[in-house]
C-alpha cells in the first residue's frame, strides 16, 4: 500500500472520509471509462470495489488507499503517453495533485518495465546488437527503468528505490537484485558483474539520513540544550558542571561522527549509572525521533574479535553497549576501550570481493546499575560516567531536530568533542567513586601505616608475605607491584624494592 495515500486517508475525520468516499464511485467510473473501456478485466476490478461493503469509515479509507495503488497498476497506456495526461486522469478520482503525480509516475514506470530499452539508448554495443556488460550500460539500464541505487552511510548498506517493487524488509535486497537481473535478461545484458556494478553506482549516490534530517532546518537560535542537560537529575554530591561537560562533549561527538568526512575518533562512552528502572536506556533512545529510531541500537553485545559483532554495532549512529557492568576481565575492557575509539572499521559488504575500510559513523553510550562497574583502575578516561538519580523526560525538547541543529551549529563553530587535561583530571577523580574495590589494595591500606615516614625496603614477595600470603604467586607479586607503582611509592631500580612504612601495630 502506498504510504502517502494511506497516511492522507487515515488522517481524515469520519465525516470528511465519508464525504470523500461518497464521491469516489463517480470519479472512478469516469477514469474507468477513460482508461478501461477496452479491457473487461479492468471493468470487473472496478465493479468489484464499487459494490463492496465496508465495515466502517477507517476500513473504507484503507480500502480506498489500496484501490488507488492497485488502479495505478491497472492503467495500461501506450508507450510514450504524456505523463501529464495520465496524471490528470488520476487527479480526477484522487483530488490531490501531489499524490496523483506519484501514482502516475509509478504506473508509468511499472508499465515501462514490461518492455526492453530501445537499442539507441545503450552506451556500448556488441557487433551482434547486444549491449556490452559495461558499467555505463548498467547505469543506462537503471536510469531507464527509474531504479535509484544509493548507499546509506550510517547503516553501511547499499539500497535501491525500485518503482513498483513490493518486498518485505527482510528480503528487500534480494528482491531488488532479482528484479534488476530480470530487467537485464530482458535486455540481453549479461549479469556477471551486476553485484559489483550496483555497489559502484550506489556509492555515487551516498546519503546520510540522520545528517539530512539535522540539516533540514537551520537552528533558530533558541537554546534547547540546557533543558536536555537538566533532564538528567544527579545526586547532590555529583558535580553538575562535569555532567554538563560530559553530555555536551558526547553530543558534539555524535554530530562530528556524521559530519566529519574522515578522521573522526570518538573519545568517550557516555555512561549513566543509577538505579534500575529509572529510564536510562530510554533517555538515549529518545534522542532520536520515531522516524529514525532504527539508527539507535540498544544493548549491543560487542566482541571486538568478532567481525559480525563489529559490523552490527557500527551500522547504527547511537549504540548502547550491553552488559558493561558484567564485564570483569581487564583484557576484555582494554579491547573494548580500543574498539570504541577506532576511526575506521574493516567490513566486507555484500557482493564485494574484498573488505573495505569504512569511516566510523557511530558513538557509544551505556547504562549500568552497579555503582562500582569500573574494573581497570589504571585507565578509565574512556568511560564518561554520570551518576543519575532520576530522569525527567518532560524536559527533553519536543523539537529534537532543533536540538540537534543547535549541537550541529556548535560543531561547525569549532566546539570540541574531547576533554581538556583539566576536565580529564576531574573525570578521573569522579570515576574513582565507580571503581571496583581491590581486596589487595584494601589489605595494603589496612596493614601499613601510610601516614608515617617510610623506612623499610621490601620486594613484592616480602610485602605479600607481610599481608598474610604464605606462598605468593608471581601473579600476586606483580599485582602488588603494579598497585604500589600506581600510588607513586618509591622503587629502587637495582633490586626492585619499594620503600615501605612500618605495619600498623
Amino acid at each position: 500500500m502506498n504510504q502517502l495515500t494511506s497516511t492522507l486517508l487515515s488522517s481524515m475525520t469520519p465525516a470528511a472520509a465519508a464525504q470523500h468516499i461518497e464521491r469516489m464511485p463517480k470519479r472512478l467510473a469516469v477514469v474507468g471509462k477513460t482508461w478501461a473501456d477496452e479491457r473487461e478485466e479492468h471493468r470487473r476490478n472496478l465493479a468489484t470495489w464499487l459494490d463492496r461493503d465496508a465495515a466502517d469509515w477507517h476500513e473504507q479509507c484503507l480500502d480506498l488507499a489500496q484501490t488507488a495503488e492497485q488502479y495505478a497498476l491497472l492503467l495500461d497506456h501506450k508507450v510514450g503517453t504524456p505523463l501529464g495526461k495520465l496524471e490528470a486522469a488520476l487527479s480526477e478520482f484522487w483530488g490531490d495533485t501531489d499524490n496523483a503525480a506519484l501514482l502516475a509516475q509509478n504506473a508509468m514506470m511499472r508499465n515501462k518495465q514490461q518492455e526492453p530499452m530501445p537499442e539507441g539508448e545503450w552506451s556500448h554495443m556488441q557487433g551482434s546488437g547486444k549491449p556490452l556488460p559495461t558499467l555505463a550500460n548498467f547505469r543506462r539500464l537503471l536510469a531507464h527503468y527509474g531504479i535509484q541505487p544509493r548507499y546509506n552511510l550510517i547503516s553501511k548498506r547499499d539500497e535501491a528505490i525500485v518503482p513498483g517493487l513490493t518486498a518485505t524488509r527482510d528480503n528487500h535486497d534480494a528482491a531488488t537484485l532479482a528484479h534488476v537481473k530480470s530487467l537485464a535478461h530482458m535486455n540481453r545484458l549479461p549479469v556477471g558483474e551486476l553485484g559489483e556494478y550496483m555497489l559502484a553506482i550506489s556509492d555515487d549516490n551516498a546519503y546520510n539520513p540522520v545528517l539530512t534530517w539535522i540539516e533540514s532546518k537551520p537552528w533558530d537560535g533558541i537554546d534547547r540544550l540546557e533543558d536536555l542537560l537538566d533532564s538528567v537529575v544527579i545526586p547532590a554530591e555529583f558535580d553538575y558542571t562535569l555532567r554538563d561537560t560530559l553530555i555536551t562533549r558526547w553530543l558534539v561527538s555524535a554530530v562530528a561522527a556524521l559530519a566529519k568526512p574522515s578522521g573522526f575518533h570518538a573519545r568517550g562512552v557516555l555512561v549513566f549509572t543509577g538505579a534500575q528502572g529509572i529510564g536510562k536506556t530510554s533517555w538515549f533512545r529518545n534522542l532520536l525521533p520515531a522516524s529514525l529510531s532504527e539508527y539507535f541500537r540498544e544493548g549491543a553485545a560487542i566482541d571486538p574479535a568478532d567481525k559480525d559483532s563489529i559490523t552490527s554495532a557500527v551500522s547504527n549512529w547511537l549504540v548502547e553497549i550491553g552488559e558493561l557492568d558484567a564485564t570483569f576481565r581487564k583484557a576484555d575492557i582494554a579491547r573494548l576501550k580500543a574498539f570504541v575509539t577506532n576511526g575506521e572499521d574493516r567490513i566486507r559488504k555484500p557482493y564485494a570481493r574484498t573488505e573495505s575500510m569504512l569511516p566510523r559513523r557511530t558513538v557509544f553510550c551505556a547504562s549500568v546499575n552497579d555503582a562500582q562497574f569500573l574494573v581497570d583502575t589504571t585507565g578509565n578516561s574512556r568511560f564518561w560516567t554520570v551518576e543519575v538519580a532520576s530522569l525527567v523526560y518532560e524536559s527533553i525538547t519536543d523539537d529534537l531536530q532543533q536540538l540537534w541543529a543547535q549541537v550541529y551549529a556548535m560543531y561547525k563553530d569549532g566546539e570540541q568533542w574531547w576533554l581538556t587535561p583539566e576536565e580529564e583530571a576531574k573525570l578521573a577523580a569522579s570515576n574513582g567513586n565507580f571503581e571496583q574495590v581491590d581486596p589487595l589494595e584494601e589489605a595494603l591500606d589496612s596493614h601499613f601505616n601510610w601516614g608515617v615516614s617510610r623506612i623499610s625496603w621490601m620486594n613484592s614477595t616480602e610485602i605479600m608475605k607481610s599481608l598474610g600470603y604464605d606462598k605468593p604467586s608471581k601473579r600476586e607479586a606483580n599485582a602488588v607491584a603494579a598497585l604500589l607503582k600506581a600510588r607513586g611509592v618509591e622503587r629502587r631500580q637495582r633490586d626492585k624494592r619499594f620503600l615501605m612504612p612500618d605495619p600498623i601495630m
